[in-house]
């Protein structure tokens, strides 16, 4: 999955972790959003929420991440990332939310964007075949995906003849 980072003028995050263009960060345990993992964001304007921090100039960067990620929308976090090149800062005066410019390139990046859509307030990505899904803050829905094929066995009811 592609993203977007800022970072400070001296490529540090708001924590005070550095990185090089091009390095790959990996972390063995399962990232959590605000609690551990390398952070990113959707979009370069939702980046714009977590800069306040930050010391000026900024400077924007699209990241890949090729681990676990969870994801609630706004904010992404996973334990394995790259930054891959620097971009333009996104402009101030954009809205922030949910939909702000988000467009998807890749499958993965589409079924992400879909189930936030669809209302899922929060979607994670585990790298071994399983997809969470928290569309129920009680009952969570996990699909179990089938090694190199684009469909997944998803735990549902089936559709009646009359719907």
């Amino acid at each position: 999955m592609r993203g977007f980072k800022i970072v400070d003028c001296d490529m540090c995050g708001w924590n005070k972790f550095k990185y090089v263009v091009g390095q790959r960060y990996q972390m063995s345990e399962p990232p959590e959003i605000c609690k551990r993992g390398l952070h990113f964001c959707l979009t370069k304007e939702n980046c714009l929420n977590y800069v306040n921090h930050l010391e000026p100039p900024h400077r924007c960067f699209v990241v890949e991440s090729t681990g676990n990620i969870d994801t609630d929308g706004f904010k992404s976090v996973t334990n394995d990332i790259r930054l891959l090149n620097e971009c333009d800062m996104p402009e101030t005066d954009k809205q922030h939310s949910r939909d702000s410019l988000y467009r998807p390139d890749n499958d993965e990046d589409r079924l992400f964007a879909l189930l936030l859509k669809l209302g899922a307030f929060r979607v994670q990505w585990e790298r071994e075949g399983r997809l969470v899904i928290h569309d129920d803050p009680f009952a969570p829905t996990v699909v179990e995906l089938q090694e190199h094929a684009h469909t997944a066995r998803v735990p549902c009811c089936p559709l009646s003849a009359d719907a």
